[in-house]
């Protein structure tokens, strides 16, 4: 176990999380060597989304938003729904631009803590896990003051609580990528504390369109479940070709389907994106 833990954050700690709203749809060669198709939408609005509608002159902001992933497949492939409304609280240094004063300073870091309610479930809605959240999320991408390679990055930590019910009379039982392998049982409360990592490298071949190019997509997350002393884990990595700004073709590979599934399978996937 101690050698598996330590291979999990030796991953999440080259990896990358973070992604903008996409949309995506392809090909998948699932846990048990099965051809599946998957369509994925991932849905939250960013931090340089909030600030753009940012007026005051203060040196904190409580912004409210949405956040949904939907990821549903054939066959055997890796599936999960998440939604929940999650309002962020950021703590930023401010200066002045002319006359104008009280600007978020973006050229330092901001200190986020997002605080979420909602619900996640598998495709078949066979259980729902209602949840809360509350998070840490720093942002350093603008901030010269870090290293450059190090501002690809981004981190968060996450405590989340709920209960697990089940929401479904169905004894068929999922096989595979798709099988529920969570040590967390219906009808009973859940408490965890997640860790997400990573970086993603983008090179343009037109830096001022930003088409044409290739990024090297990575992201990890680590769960640790108080209540059944269990550790679960999703790592993923992606080639991107960048076939024109907002229209990527993505070659992936999964280890472990994250929340609220925990499964430990994994996949291939190929598919087209598209960003919103």
């Amino acid at each position: 176990m101690k050698t598996k833990i330590f291979f999990i954050l030796l991953c999440i700690g080259t990896a990358a999380v973070g992604q903008d709203s996409n949309v995506s749809m392809g090909y998948v060669k699932t846990e048990l060597e099965k051809s599946a198709v998957n369509f994925a939408v991932d849905y939250a609005k960013n931090l340089t989304q909030t600030l753009a509608a940012f007026k005051g002159n203060t040196r904190s902001l409580l912004s409210f938003t949405p956040e949904i992933k939907v990821l549903v497949g054939s066959n055997d492939s890796f599936n999960g729904i998440t939604a929940k409304y999650v309002g962020n609280i950021m703590v930023f240094d401010t200066t002045s631009v002319g006359v104008i004063h009280g600007v978020p300073n973006l050229g330092k870091t901001f200190h986020n803590f997002p605080i979420a309610v909602g619900f996640e479930s598998d495709q078949r809605f066979t259980f729902v896990n209602v949840l809360t959240e509350i998070g840490y999320v720093p942002w350093y991408q603008n901030d010269k003051k870090i290293w450059s390679g190090f501002r690809q990055t981004k981190v968060g930590v996450f405590l989340q609580a709920g209960y697990k019910k089940a929401a479904s009379d169905s004894t068929q039982m999922q096989e595979g990528g798709a099988a529920d392998e969570s040590e967390e049982k219906t009808d009973s409360g859940l408490f965890r504390v997640k860790l997400s990592a990573g970086f993603s490298p983008t090179i343009y071949f037109n830096k001022q369109t930003k088409e044409y190019g290739f990024s090297l997509i990575g992201n990890g997350n680590i769960w640790y479940d108080f209540l059944n002393s269990a550790v679960y884990y999703k790592i993923a990595g992606k080639l991107r070709l960048i076939l024109k700004k907002d229209y990527y073709l993505d070659f992936g590979y999964e280890k472990g389907s994250g929340a609220p599934n925990f499964n430990e399978g994994e996949q291939f996937t190929t598919n087209l994106t598209i960003r919103f």
